[in-house]
């Protein structure tokens, strides 16, 4: 049997954990912070257990961390959410997070029509467009990924970060080229620094990896 569903949360703590749940997203699309974006999103949830912005970060960053099933605990409040929701593009995009969390073969069909009722809806396009890549569509990925590009706060640093993994496979001298000048751009970010060293052993620059890797390791010690 579920658990009681929580209590809904007064105007001030709705007001902060939403607030927090921005700052998640402005972490994961502009910084590529999994930890720290994570964090926020959980923080927003303890204070407001309804609150959609958070469960949507939450569904984002599980594509980093294994599947969305890491984040279970959460679905009797989700479900309780598509019970009692009078919104209809806000219950169609319940029963998205529902079907990505659940692993659900019917994720695509239900962020198709969350996109109708919402079409700027940024962690739904996100998601579609890294499903439709798994499937091997990079076509279709990559008009996700263009109409992302017109939504995050720095478009430079989210198509530095995420473009390769909507689109199809380049061969190692062109994933290395992009890699490189993602470091250029971005040097303070880890996520690039080891994009590079991987980039640098697929092809086949062992000595230049070695040079590189003091760097990545000084960013991102945990690593």
């Amino acid at each position: 049997a579920e658990r009681t569903a929580p209590a809904e949360a007064g105007e001030a703590d709705k007001r902060e954990a939403l607030g927090l749940a921005e700052k998640s997203a402005r972490v994961y699309y502009k910084e590529w912070n999994l930890t720290k974006a994570l964090g926020l999103a959980a923080e927003a949830l303890e204070l407001d257990p309804y609150c959609l912005e958070a469960f949507s970060m939450l569904a984002v960053i599980s594509t980093n961390l294994g599947g969305g099933m890491l984040f279970r605990k959460y679905l009797p409040d989700l479900r309780h959410m598509q019970r009692t929701c009078a919104d209809e593009a806000l219950k169609q995009k319940i029963v998205f997070l529902l079907e990505h969390f659940e692993g659900s073969g019917g994720r695509l069909k239900a962020g198709a029509r969350c996109l109708r009722l919402r079409p700027d809806d940024m962690e739904v396009l996100m998601l579609c467009g890294l499903m439709e890549a798994g499937r091997q569509n990079f076509k279709t990925a990559g008009e996700y990924f263009d109409r992302l590009k017109k939504l995050v706060p720095d478009p430079v640093f989210f198509g530095a970060v995420f473009a390769q993994r909507f689109r199809p496979p380049e061969s190692p001298e062109k994933q290395l080229e992009q890699a490189a000048a993602a470091v250029v751009a971005y040097p303070e970010v880890p996520t690039l620094r080891v994009a590079l060293l991987g980039a640098l052993l697929d092809d086949g620059k062992l000595e230049e990896a070695e040079r590189q890797f003091p760097a990545a390791l000084e960013l991102a010690p945990s690593d």
